[in-house]
């Protein structure tokens, strides 16, 4: 079983040519992904620093649960005004980001 992929503008894409693009990557998303546990023999991050980015515009509501995992653990955040695609509507902004200690 899966999930239907979202349309492109559930990730914030509103540039046509970029909506094709995604439109031409996307695939089901396997449901057990959701329900079946993850199983780890050391901690996320395996002690590494972490940080998490949040695409603000528009957010994305099915990964509300990771975030608030996040925020719980501790990790650094930062947020990005792009959707969920942040590699396709700011990537500059996004490689910035990954590119630094801000992140």
């Amino acid at each position: 079983m899966s999930i239907p992929a979202p349309s492109p503008s559930a990730f914030g894409i509103t540039d046509a040519a970029q909506a094709q693009f995604v439109a031409s990557h996307l695939t089901p998303h396997p449901f057990q992904t959701y329900v079946s546990p993850l199983k780890l023999e050391s901690k996320v991050g395996n002690d590494l620093p972490t940080s998490y980015i949040v695409c603000t515009d528009p957010i994305y509501k099915m990964l509300e649960t990771s975030r608030n995992w996040v925020k719980a653990a501790g990790w650094k955040m930062s947020e990005i005004r792009a959707g969920h695609d942040a590699m396709v509507i700011a990537p500059e902004r996004l490689a910035e980001l990954l590119d630094t200690d801000d992140a």
